[in-house]
């Protein structure tokens, strides 16, 4: 692995003294050969990480951020110890200023409660504002709080409650200052509402409810009418897109609203998936402005369930049609998806289950979501590994992806177009899970949290990496510069695409296809298209040759009348734009 060169931090001394510093001193003889082990063939030692909470006080449910530079980096979890017999819960945090190398002692982000679940982290650029969000017990009381640090995570204000009643996918997104903040959960009704601050935390709005009301029976949960929950949101917190997974006409379908003023309103509802089709797990990604979205899920196709992404290039306000990137022939579910600031490139992360064997997938998009790289496998063949968490650089060229690997954490990082081979960052005896990865914001850092079990009780520990620069993409072809003598130059940019779609009009009985950038109603595409027949798909002929069709008008549209039956369109390279492929239009008759 020397071509990786990933430095692992070492773990450091705790603080604690007397018996627990000896007990830190055997566990890191022990750790010594987890970095042993994971240093064959590698240029540079893996050493052992950090472990964040204190002994003999049970954590779990770690999440973990990182600074844009990666030299600070922020961990909170949930810290639960025995108090006159009743659990205490309270949710705690560590800081680095480091990058990962040392880490504080924690501190609580609140006081003790009856109960306190899955906290949710934002950190700014700089590292110095936090957000966290979780639902919590007080009493007889069940709140969903917040709480906000201006000093990275050293101190935190006294909680702020959002919402009362049980929560669930709890969802925040910031802006890259945290001057903007906005917050998305589910009640126990299943209905999921907003709330947003623009002031850094110091003050939220009251509630609003994105979804449909449906009443609810008396004696019924009702809470998994929506399952799933997916929040982006730009750099200045201005543009915002949710989507959940509800159910809905005798399925579960994607919904998902906008926000172009920070949460403050919210657009109607619209749906990504197909109706009668159980869809879940959706995750969604923005670029830096906004402009440019993905959104992926899994949806049950035949006896699959298969995941699908759906791009917009107007914030989320309409969505193309969702293409898939998984197979077929086995399941696959929860994709995480990541977008650049840019918007050009997307990345896609899953597992899939081929064989009852689990393993965490990955697929890359370089034209913003119109085509992806063939799904890789990121763990070792035949070994089960589940539930990969993604987290990406700003420009999508690095990432880090951790998962649960039959009792160890395990990751592969991503530089440029090549991933490395897995790593376990823990020992097998540690029965460690419950991962959760970051990334700087340039792409320098990484790092990965999770909790092992240490006899009764849970700790979380964390690890951090050097992540080395991707190398340099092609370069592209300059185009020679026309003489007075040579042919007129080539129109267009070699290194776009242009854009098809295509779709069923007219009762879904007339493929209507359109083909972009628009030239002018003097300027045509050419295309071809393509049927699924017997499995596969064969492109249209007439007379035993190929069907070519040219658009028309100044929007370049052309309408086929076609038998009933699965179609795609595909224009012809021309003007120096590269061809490209619709999504797949099912016509009926």
């Amino acid at each position: 692995m020397a071509e990786w060169g990933f430095r692992w931090h070492r773990w450091l001394p705790e603080g604690w003294t007397g018996l627990v510093m000896g007990v830190v001193a055997v566990c890191g003889l022990l750790l010594a050969s987890l970095g042993a082990a994971g240093s064959a063939g590698a240029a540079e030692e893996w050493i052992s990480g950090r472990t964040l909470s204190p002994p003999g006080i049970d954590a779990r449910a770690p999440r973990v951020a990182v600074s844009a530079d990666g030299t600070r980096m922020l961990s909170v979890w949930v810290q639960v110890r025995e108090v006159a017999g009743q659990e205490a819960f309270r949710v705690s945090a560590a800081a680095s200023t480091d990058g990962g190398a040392n880490w504080a002692d924690p501190v609580p982000v609140a006081p003790e409660a009856a109960f306190a679940g899955q906290p949710e982290l934002a950190l700014s650029a700089d590292g110095t504002r936090a957000v966290v969000l979780w639902p919590s017990r007080e009493g007889s009381d069940d709140l969903l709080r917040a709480a906000v640090s201006a000093d990275g995570g050293a101190t935190w204000s006294a909680p702020k409650t959002l919402d009362s009643g049980r929560t669930g996918y709890e969802r925040i997104a910031a802006a890259e200052d945290l001057s903007r903040l906005i917050a998305v959960w589910r009640d126990s009704d299943g209905e999921v509402w907003s709330s947003a601050s623009a002031d850094g935390g110091v003050q939220w709005s009251a509630r609003q409810r994105l979804t449909l009301p449906q009443p609810c029976p008396a004696q019924t949960n009702c809470a998994g009418r929506t399952i799933s929950m997916g929040l982006a949101a730009s750099a200045d917190g201005s543009r915002v897109i949710a989507a959940w997974g509800r159910q809905a006409g005798g399925g579960r379908r994607i919904q998902s609203v906008v926000s172009a003023d920070g949460g403050s309103s919210w657009s109607a509802r619209q749906f990504l998936s197909p109706a009668g089709v159980i869809a879940s797990g959706v995750d969604v990604g923005t670029s830096a402005d906004g402009s440019s979205a993905a959104a992926a899920w899994h949806q049950r196709e035949g006896s699959d369930y298969r995941v699908r992404v759906a791009t917009s290039a107007d914030g989320g306000i309409q969505w193309g049609q969702p293409r898939p990137i998984s197979g077929t022939g086995f399941d696959s579910y929860d994709p995480q998806v990541a977008v650049s600031s840019d918007g050009s490139r997307m990345l896609a992360v899953w597992y899939h289950d081929p064989n009852s064997i689990e393993a965490p997938r990955a697929a890359v998009s370089d034209n913003g979501g119109a085509e992806w790289t063939t799904p890789r496998t990121l763990s070792t063949p035949g070994v089960y590994s589940s539930d990969p968490v993604l987290a990406a650089s700003a420009d999508a060229r690095r990432a880090v992806v951790a998962w649960d690997g039959e009792d160890y954490v395990r990751a592969s990082v991503l530089v440029g177009d090549t991933w490395s081979p897995q790593t376990d960052l823990t020992l097998p005896s540690q029965k460690a899970r419950g991962q959760h990865s970051a990334m700087s914001a340039d792409g320098s850092r990484a790092a990965v949290v999770w909790r092992i079990a240490d006899g009764p009780i849970n700790r979380v520990q964390a690890r951090a990496a050097d992540v080395p620069e991707p190398p340099e993409p092609p370069p592209v072809t300059p185009q020679p510069t026309p003489s007075a003598t040579s042919a007129p130059p080539i129109t267009g940019d070699t290194t776009k695409r242009t854009g098809v779609v295509a779709k069923g009009v007219k009762r879904k009985g007339v493929l209507k296809v359109r083909i972009k950038p628009d030239l002018g109603a003097k300027k045509q595409w050419r295309f071809v298209v393509k049927k699924k027949k017997s499995g596969n798909w064969r492109t249209l002929k007439r007379n035993g040759t190929k069907k070519v069709w040219k658009t028309k008008g100044a929007r370049h549209i052309k309408k086929i009348d076609l038998p009933k039956g699965k179609y795609k369109a595909r224009s012809r390279a021309a003007r120096g734009y590269k061809p490209d492929t619709s999504a797949v239009v099912r016509l009926k008759r």
